[in-house]
Parts: C-alpha cells; sequence; structure tokens
C-alpha cells in the first residue's frame, strides 16, 4: 500500500500529497511553458538540482498542471541501458502535429554516475552523451536533424523539452562537452531552473505534515480537528527537530529532502510497530540503530542514567518543558521561549537588540528560506499565520509584549558534543560573544568605523566631525580612502580635493567607499545622486561607492560587521552566524566590485617606460621623437599609441584639461602634486611625476615661464615660442664669449671652441621666428614643430654643454697648472733648511723662473683652451724639471757645505789631539769656508749639476779619510789617557795632588764634544807635566824617569832593567835615580811606584 514515506525514498504511483518548498521553481516552468504555447517554436527547459532535492517531483507536479491544457505529454528517463530513441519515434510518429508537446526527461542522474565509474567522460560515456544530445538536437532542429529520426520534420513541431540533470552532469559534463546545445548563452538552452537546495527546518515539518494528512482517515482528520493529536502525529516537533539536526549533520550542515524523508520513514515504521507509540525508549533505539554513526553513544547511554526526563530533553532538537530540579545535574540549563513573527520588523528588532545584549548574533529574516533552526538559539515552525519563529534566550530576559515560556535544553558544549560538533575553535566562538556584546553597545557610526578598519586592514582615524577614514596605500592597486559619513554632501570636499585631509595634509587617493550612517533618516533619504567630479575631472560613479545606511539599515550595519569578523576568525563558519556570513558575502562583493572597476578605469590612466640601456631621459625623447614623425617604435609603450599611431596620452590629454580649467601658471612643485592627485602614479612604472612634466614640455604641452608652468594650447603658446626664441639668441651669444683666467696674479684671456655650432643655431633662430606667426590654439602640427625646436634646442645645448664641461675641465686644469707652478716655485724659495750662505743664489733662481712663466703664461692669450692646455702641460713638465734639478743641486751644495764644516771640525780637533799624543803638526790642508762657499754660488749660477756632484764626491773622501785619521788618533788617545789616570793617581796617592781631577772620556760622536774633551785632556797632561818637572828639579832626577814611574800608576812593581830599556838608560844609573827617589818616599824598596 502507499505509505506518507517511501523507506527507499521512491516517489509513489498514485501521489496524494503536494509538493512543497518547489513554488518558485513551478512558477517558473510554468511561466515557461506559457511562453512555449505562444508560439510554433521547439523549445528546451533544463531544470538543475543535485541529488535528492525534488526534481522528480518538480516534474510530478508539472505534469499534472499539463493535463488540464490540452498538452500531450511524454515522461521517459535518460538511460544508458535502455534505448529511447524508438520509443520516442513511435510516440512522434503517431502524434498530432498540430497540438503541442512536452517531453520529459526525468532520471538522467544515470549519466553522471557513469561518469564517477569511469573517472571521467571515457569514449563509451562521450557516445552516450553524444546520443542523447544527438536524439535532443534532432527534436529541437527538425529542419536540418529529422532525418537522423526517420521522421518528417513536420513530424516534430510545436514540442518542448523539459530536461532534468544534477549540476554535474550539466554545468560539468553537458554545458563543456556540447556548448552548442547546453548553453543559455551559445546554445539552445531557453531558461535554467535551478532549484533552491536550501531545505529549512519548518519546510521539513510542512512536508511532514503535509505528507500525514494526504494519507490520513476521517477519523484522523477529526481527531485533529477535535485537538485530541497533533496533526504531527505519532511524530512530535521535538523528535523532528532531532532528526533535523542530525540529518543536517549527516550531509555536512545541508539537509536534503530524500534523507529527511528516509530517517521519517524508518521511524514511522518502528511507530507503527509499536501501535503508534513514540517512547523515549523507542526514539533511543531508533537512534542507536539508525543514526548511532553521526552521534556519541557513549554519551547518549550515560544521560540515559540521569533519568527519562534528562533523556527526553537530549532526544529533542528544541527546548523541552520539564522539571525544574533537571537542573541539579548540572546538564542542562533553563531558557526562556518567545514567539516571534518574522514579518513584523519591530518584534524583530527588539528580540535582537536584547540577543546581542547576551553576546548572540541577530537574526535575519530577509529570506526564509535561510531561517531554520540552531540549537539554543532559534527555531522555525509552519503555522496556519505562517512561519514563526521561536527565540531562546537566557531566563532573566526582560521582554514585555512576547509570549513564552520556560523550557530545557542541554548545555550547548554537551549537545554539540553528543552530535560530533564539537569545534576546535572553541576559543573564538567565546571571543565571537563577547564582540557581538560589545557590538550592542556601539553606536552606528562606531560600527561603521569598524567595517572600514576591517577593510581597510588599520585603524580608521577621525578627521573631522562626522568624517572617519582608513586609507590603503597599494603599490600594485589602487590607492582607496574608506570612510564613515554622516551626511553625503562631505564626498564633495573629499572628490575636490582627489583625496583626503590629513593633519592639514591631502592624502592622494583614487576612489572612495564610504559608508552613509545617519540613525535618524531612512535609507532612501540618503541616496543621492552626485553631482559632482572627482578632482574636477571624472565622473563620481567611477571613483565613489557610497553605501548609505539609515534607520531602516543599521541592522544591515551590524550584520555586516559581524559577518566579516567571523570570516576574519574562522576557517569554518558556525551555522549560527551563516546569515551573517552572507550579509558581509554581499557587502564584500559589492566593494570588491566597485574596486575592479575603480581598477579597470585607473588602468587607463598608467604610464610605463621600457628600460633601455640609454637610460629615461632618452626613452622620453623617443616618445617625443616618435610622435613628431609619426611612425610606431617598437619601443613605443601602449599609453602613447592610438591604434597604429603615436598620440598623446590620455594622461597628457587629462591633465592639459585640468590645467585648462585652473586657468593660472602653476609653479612644478604645485604641479607635481597635481599629477599626483590626478593619476594612480603609484601603478606607473619607470615614469614618475616629473617624468610627466618633462615629456609634456619636451611636446611643446606645456612651456617654463619665469619658474612656472603654463599651458600651450592656448594663449599660452606665443609666450612660449618667444621664451624659446629667447633662449636660442642667448646660447648664440653665449657661444661667441671668451674664457677669462685670473689667477695669482696671472691675466688669461682664451677663446672657446663654439664657434662651429654657430650656424645650426642661426637655422634654429630661423624655424622659431617662422614659428611666432601662430597667434593662439596651435594646430597639433604646430605643437610638433614646437616640439622639434625644443629637441633640437636640447642638442645643440647638449653639444655647447658638452664642450663647455670638456673646456670647463681644461680651464680648471689650467688654474691648477698656473697654481702648481707657483707654488713649486714658492716652495723652493720658502723651503726650510736653505743655508744662509745659499739663499741669495736660490732667490735669484726663483726669480728667473718666474720671469719666464710670465712670460710663456703671457703669449698663451687668444689661443684655444685645448691649445694653452697643452703648452702649459709641457712649460708645468720643464718647471717641474728644473724646479727638481734646482733642489737637487741645492741638496748637493747643502751636503758639500755640511762635509766642508765636518772636515774643518775634523782638522781643529785632530790639531788638539795631536798635542795630546806628541804627533807633531797633524793638520790637513783644504779650501777655506769662505772659497768653498763662493765656489758653491759660481757653480749653481751655472747650472752646473754635475760639477756640484764631482765636488760633493771629492769632500766625501776627504771627510772619510779625515774620519779614519781622528779614529787612529783617538784610539792612540786612550792609551795616552790611561797613562794620565795613573799619574793623577800616583801624584795623589804620593800626596803631590789635592785637588779632584775628572778624566774626560773620549766616547763623543758630536765633535765638537770630542774636541773639548781633548782640550781638557791636553790641560790635564800640562798639569801632570808641571807636578813631576817640580820634582824632577827638585831631586835631580830626570822628568822621562818620574813620568815613567807616574805613568803605571801607584803601588806597581818596577824592573829596573826593563824601565832602563825603555828609557834607554843604564840600569845602574835608573837605580841610583830609584834610591833617590826611595829616600824622597816617592817609591818603595825594591821597588814600587
Amino acid at each position: 500500500m502507499d505509505r506518507p514515506f517511501n523507506p527507499s525514498g521512491l516517489p509513489p504511483m498514485t501521489r496524494r500529497y503536494a509538493t512543497m518548498g518547489l513554488d518558485k521553481e513551478i512558477s517558473e516552468v510554468m511561466k515557461a511553458i506559457d511562453v512555449f504555447l505562444r508560439g510554433s517554436d521547439n523549445m528546451l527547459l533544463v531544470i538543475i538540482g543535485p541529488y535528492g532535492f525534488g526534481k522528480s517531483d518538480l516534474l510530478d507536479d508539472v505534469e499534472e498542471r499539463l493535463k488540464g491544457l490540452n498538452i500531450d505529454t511524454i515522461r521517459t528517463a535518460l538511460s544508458l541501458s535502455m534505448s529511447i530513441k524508438d520509443f520516442l519515434i513511435s510516440r512522434l510518429r503517431d502524434r498530432d502535429p498540430s497540438k503541442p508537446m512536452v517531453i520529459m526527461f526525468d532520471e538522467a542522474d544515470e549519466l553522471t554516475r557513469a561518469v564517477l565509474m569511469s573517472g571521467g567522460v571515457n569514449s563509451d560515456v562521450k557516445n552516450a552523451i553524444m546520443q542523447v544530445t544527438g536524439l535532443i538536437r534532432a527534436i529541437l532542429e527538425p529542419k536540418n536533424y529529422a532525418s537522423l529520426l526517420n521522421l518528417k520534420p513536420s513530424s516534430l513541431g510545436r514540442i518542448m523539452i523539459i530536461a532534468a540533470f544534477t549540476p554535474q552532469l550539466y554545468y560539468s559534463i553537458l554545458r563543456n562537452s556540447v556548448p552548442d546545445v547546453f548553453d543559455i548563452a551559445r546554445g539552445r538552452v531557453f531558461k535554467e531552473v535551478v532549484i533552491d537546495d536550501r531545505v529549512p527546518y519548518w519546510l521539513y515539518e510542512a512536508i511532514v505534515e503535509n505528507r500525514l494528512l494526504s494519507y490520513s482517515t476521517p477519523e484522523r482528520l477529526k481527531a485533529i480537528k477535535d485537538g485530541k493529536i497533533s496533526p504531527l502525529w505519532p511524530f512530535n516537533r521535538e523528535l523532528l527537530s532531532l532528526i533535523y539536526l542530525i540529518a543536517r549533520r549527516m550531509e555536512n550542515g545541508q539537509a536534503s529532502p530524500r534523507n529527511l524523508i528516509k530517517l521519517t520513514s524508518k521511524l514511522f515504521e518502528m511507530a507503527i510497530e509499536n501501535n503508534g507509540q513514540l517512547s523515549v525508549n523507542l526514539v533511543l533505539s531508533f537512534v542507536t540503530s539508525e543514526l548511532g554513526k553521526y552521534v556519541n553513544l557513549d554519551l547518549l547511554n550515560e544521560l540515559k542514567t540521569y533519568g527519562d526526563e534528562v533523556l527526553g530533553v537530549a532526544l529533542s532538537g528544541i527546548p523541552v518543558k520539564a522539571n525544574s530540579n533537571i537542573e541539579l545535574t548540572g546538564l542542562v540549563e533553563k531558557v526562556k521561549v518567545i514567539e516571534v513573527n518574522p514579518d513584523n520588523p519591530s518584534e524583530l528588532r527588539k528580540v535582537n537588540n536584547v540577543r546581542m545584549i547576551y553576546g548572540k548574533p541577530p537574526i535575519i529574516v530577509d529570506d526564509l528560506r535561510n531561517l531554520s533552526i540552531e540549537y539554543g538559539s532559534y527555531y522555525t515552525v509552519p503555522t496556519d499565520r505562517g512561519i514563526r519563529l521561536f527565540v531562546i534566550l537566557p531566563p532573566d530576559a526582560n521582554l514585555e509584549g512576547f509570549v513564552g515560556y520556560d523550557a530545557y535544553i542541554l548545555k550547548k558544549g554537551i549537545h554539540d558534543k553528543l552530535l560530533g560538533l564539537v569545534s576546535t575553535e572553541g576559543a573564538s566562538v567565546d571571543e565571537l560573544g563577547n564582540f557581538i556584546k560589545q557590538l550592542a553597545a556601539m553606536k552606528p557610526v562606531d560600527v561603521a568605523g569598524r567595517i572600514i578598519g576591517m577593510l581597510a586592514k588599520s585603524d580608521a582615524i577621525k578627521v573631522q566631525d562626522g568624517l572617519r577614514v582608513a586609507i590603503v596605500d597599494n603599490v600594485l592597486d589602487a590607492r582607496l580612502a574608506y570612510a564613515t559619513l554622516d551626511n553625503p554632501d562631505k564626498v564633495a570636499s573629499i572628490a575636490l580635493n582627489c583625496g583626503v585631509k590629513v593633519n592639514g595634509q591631502v592624502k592622494y587617493v583614487d576612489g572612495l567607499i564610504a559608508l552613509v550612517i545617519n540613525d535618524q533618516v531612512l535609507t532612501n533619504q540618503l541616496n543621492t545622486n552626485l553631482n559632482i567630479k572627482w578632482c574636477n575631472t571624472y565622473d563620481a560613479s567611477q571613483r565613489i561607492l557610497l553605501l548609505s545606511y539609515g534607520s531602516d539599515s543599521i541592522e544591515e550595519l551590524r550584520n555586516t560587521l559581524i559577518g566579516l569578523y567571523v570570516l576574519s576568525r574562522f576557517s569554518k563558519v558556525p551555522s549560527e552566524y551563516s546569515s551573517q556570513v552572507q550579509v558581509a558575502m554581499r557587502f564584500i562583493e559589492r566593494v570588491s566590485a566597485f574596486r575592479d572597476s575603480l581598477r579597470n578605469h585607473i588602468l587607463q590612466y598608467t604610464l610605463g617606460l621600457p628600460r633601455r640601456r640609454e637610460g629615461k631621459r632618452d626613452a622620453i625623447r623617443g616618445i617625443v621623437e616618435s610622435w613628431i614623425e609619426g611612425k610606431v617604435d617598437q619601443q613605443l609603450p601602449p599609453a602613447f599609441r592610438c591604434g597604429d599611431k603615436p598620440c598623446i596620452s590620455r594622461v597628457e590629454s587629462t591633465l592639459v584639461n585640468y590645467l585648462s580649467n585652473v586657468g593660472k601658471p602653476i609653479d612644478e612643485r604645485e604641479l607635481e602634486q597635481i599629477i599626483r592627485g590626478l593619476f594612480p602614479v603609484q601603478l606607473w612604472r619607470e615614469f614618475r611625476e616629473h617624468d610627466l612634466v618633462e615629456l609634456m614640455r619636451l611636446r611643446g604641452l606645456l612651456h617654463d615661464h619665469n619658474g612656472k608652468y603654463i599651458l600651450t594650447v592656448g594663449d599660452g603658446f606665443r609666450r612660449a615660442v618667444e621664451d624659446t626664441c629667447s633662449r636660442i639668441r642667448e646660447l648664440s651669444k653665449s657661444l661667441d664669449s671668451g674664457i677669462t683666467i685670473n689667477i695669482n696674479g696671472v691675466n688669461l684671456t682664451l677663446q672657446a671652441s663654439l664657434s662651429n655650432l654657430q650656424g645650426s643655431v642661426k637655422a634654429l633662430e630661423d624655424e622659431c621666428r617662422l614659428l611666432m606667426t601662430v597667434i593662439r590654439n596651435p594646430s597639433e602640427d604646430d605643437l610638433k614643430r614646437l616640439a622639434k625646436i625644443n629637441l633640437r634646442l636640447l642638442d645643440i645645448q647638449s653639444e655647447a654643454d658638452e664642450v663647455k664641461g670638456k673646456e670647463g675641465n681644461l680651464v680648471n686644469e689650467i688654474k691648477t697648472i698656473i697654481g702648481n707652478l707657483n707654488t713649486i716655485i714658492d716652495s723652493i724659495g720658502g723651503e726650510q733648511g736653505i743655508r744662509a750662505e745659499l739663499k741669495d743664489a736660490v732667490r735669484a733662481k726663483v726669480n728667473e723662473l718666474k720671469g719666464l712663466i710670465n712670460r710663456v703664461v703671457g703669449n698663451l692669450n687668444g689661443l684655444s683652451v685645448d691649445k694653452a692646455y697643452e703648452a702649459l702641460k709641457a712649460l708645468n713638465d720643464n718647471v717641474t724639471r728644473e724646479i727638481n734639478r734646482l733642489r737637487r743641486e741645492l741638496e748637493v751644495a747643502t751636503s758639500i757645505l755640511l762635509y766642508a764644516h765636518e772636515y774643518s771640525m775634523i782638522t781643529m780637533t785632530l790639531s788638539k789631539i795631536s798635542q795630546l799624543i806628541n804627533e807633531g803638526d797633524s793638520v790637513l790642508k783644504g779650501n777655506t769656508s769662505t772659497d768653498v762657499v763662493d765656489s758653491i754660488v759660481e757653480l749653481l749660477s751655472r747650472d752646473s749639476l754635475e760639477d756640484l756632484e764631482i765636488a760633493l764626491s771629492e769632500y766625501e773622501s776627504r771627510v772619510k779619510e779625515a774620519r779614519a785619521r781622528l779614529m787612529d788618533y783617538i784610539n792612540k788617545a786612550r792609551f795616552k789617557v790611561t797613562k794620565i789616570s795613573n799619574s793623577i793617581n800616583w801624584l795623589r796617592h804620593r800626596g803631590l795632588l789635592n785637588q779632584d781631577v775628572a778624566i774626560p772620556s773620549l766616547n763623543f760622536t758630536n765633535l765638537n764634544e770630542l774636541r773639548m774633551s781633548i782640550e781638557n785632556l791636553v790641560a790635564i797632561n800640562k798639569l801632570i807635566a808641571s807636578k813631576l818637572s817640580e820634582i824632577s828639579n827638585k831631586l835631580n832626577v830626570p822628568l822621562s824617569v818620574l813620568t815613567y814611574i807616574a805613568s803605571n800608576g801607584p803601588n806597581v812593581g818596577i824592573d829596573e832593567v826593563v824601565m832602563a830599556r825603555e828609557l834607554g838608560m843604564e840600569s845602574k844609573d835608573v837605580v841610583n835615580y830609584l834610591e833617590t827617589l826611595w829616600r824622597a818616599k816617592l817609591v818603595e824598596k825594591r821597588y814600587v811606584s
């Protein structure tokens, strides 16, 4: 027998129930059928829907409606295993061609399954698709393809095909494989009807109720009318809501009608077996056996131990009335449930405000298909009065004017764990609740500020009352200002300034996204047409997006912020916030569409230069040259092309129009700021603001007059030409001027090498004078002539500058050489260490060189700079050589004088030391110092460096010889010093000398000190001789004997034989003398000195 719910989810043979939830789709199909019936054309309509979402039910309903329209109907499946071609041919051959026919192709899912099983569109599947599409094409186009069916074209007139496909089959396979048939734009499809795959809870309950009522006996209907049973009996809302939540969990958040019906059918069968009674144990058994895979059975069994009341709460998707004692378990919580009419904005606003205070998101009812059920938050049910919303609030929520009741639900965490919904983002959910609580207390303008801050990824700053701004500078995208306004009129100042004033300085942007917030007026009162232009240039609609939020849109504003917040924090959106996310996505799509449009618009105003080896300046020049010649160079950027011809770019034209409206000269800094505001300079590549100014100046579009730029497209053209001619004349004068050098008293006038450019300058001046015939409003050819003059003037100026640069370098070199000559000469005259005897000779030599230099430099007047430089360079080399020679001569002369002085000192020292050692006359022969100086001065005056070096060599030899003799004498003197020291000691020992006598050293390198030491030794020697002479005379002992004894020192044994031999005396005489000295107590007996 037919049942309300088929256990396999199949449609019944005879359908008693109405199709639910497809009213919109059925209406679209019937409208298409009306269009078909008004003509004689064949048509193809496609119905698209996933598995189990009611494609067959929709066709059932349409088929039923067609029965009353006198239309032949064929309904069949697009099967691969059964040939439908023969079946259709037989039916089409027998039909009345004058009567319209509708062919319905259902159950095309088999094609999808074939693709899935084969892993793609292989040859077999492709052949099957071609057969199906060939059949459809033959029916749609009988004129061309009727022969494929062996039918007359007349047999295939007035046929409409309605084909139901899954999205995968239609979009991925048919539309890609056979676009000439299955494509709404290029193919034969008249209309696509997409089944709404959203199945909210209220629709599921309505389907169940409808089916139960459709199969109810009169007795059941009477029981319902009398209120004895519910229309849902044997089910109840608590159980159906649980089934729905589990089904949604099974299908990843989207419940399908087929799955819901199958689950309901299984529970229905279990209820019939239990005499129509759905006890807690029966439901527990159903959940365990049928849904155990999607339910935490361990937790469910644990909840069972707390009793049927707790289990009843757990096995319900909505709050349940129960005894308050169950709160003591700690598993459930008390809530307040209130009924709300979703069609009443006032009621909904009050409830949403309360929900936000408790950290719950507002409920959005713009589309009832989006309003379903969220555990612990709300649920929807169908009633005779329409869809009703039941909102779940904390028990202490105070809402007057609403009907409600107290009930109990599982705590959210336990429920989620029961259904396997435990999220790893629990902390973020708590954070989101706190955010919504804060949002409840926010003013609308603060909400808008947070939104633009999230869009710009930076905090909005308050610029002035009623205006907050967040600016995004992106070198790869448009510069955008996100703003909140309390009045759309404030947009005008931003548009006029091309940006926003922040701290007195304009931050230039390319576009504005403004949220206009005013909760005192309605949204439509804020919507206005902007009769302004962005930067006084662009259409405001291209640069400004106004999003208005009046008092009737504040909830939408808050929902937008919540949705943006959720998207920024969650990888998987909680189902409770799906509506807010949808609002946010619509907002983002609108903003993104504007940004894409803005980007496409500003890309028309981008400039760039190819990278050239020669540099940016030459690239800009190349653009102007291509424009003048009218030829497109391969390296000419696209922005400067109009088709196959070079042209003035859109950017330049726009700037010209802007400056025309300004109507006054502008300095370069202000002009660059205007460019920065007008154009997306951040997107320009290898091209900056000053490059645009330079380009337009070379083109002749702009002219620099007295430090300010004027336009040449109007009255400024004549001024530009006059200034250009004046510059050419000034250049001509500068080419004739000489170069004067004045340094250190040297005056030199040289000739510049620019005369060869005079011919080019004269020709250019003639061209410029001819252009002065244009008074105003020059043509493009006139601008090209001026640009050509500008370029040629630059070339000549560049050549002149290059020559001047080279000559300037040479002039600097000349100055350096002249200064160097003077410095070198002065350095010789002022050098320290020149002997006084040579200064007059050196001074004469320096004066001679100075005179020579002045004469040579004076002869250079009138020469070209390069020739003068070469001459001075040679002079510098010669003078440097002379100075070096003179310096060498001075070095040699000084060395000779030093050697002469040293020789003189050695001579005097030898004279003294010879007296000490009794060497006789040891004075060396040589010239006097006066003779030496005279000879050196004579050699210096004759520049005889060679003779000086010979003299130096001679003096080196003399000094070397004198030093050797001195060393020999010093060695002899050291022996004499020993004897003197012994004699002094002997005299002091014998009491003949009472004074202290210090013996000088001979270890001196300084000749003066050595001479002084020798003189002291000579004096001491004389003292000893005097003392010994006195004794000799007194005792009549020879002085030589006394000297011999004293020189050995005291207490030294005396061998009279040796003594006699050394003194050349007889031994007996020596003995007699010693006896005399013994008696005088000057020696000791046998004998000691």
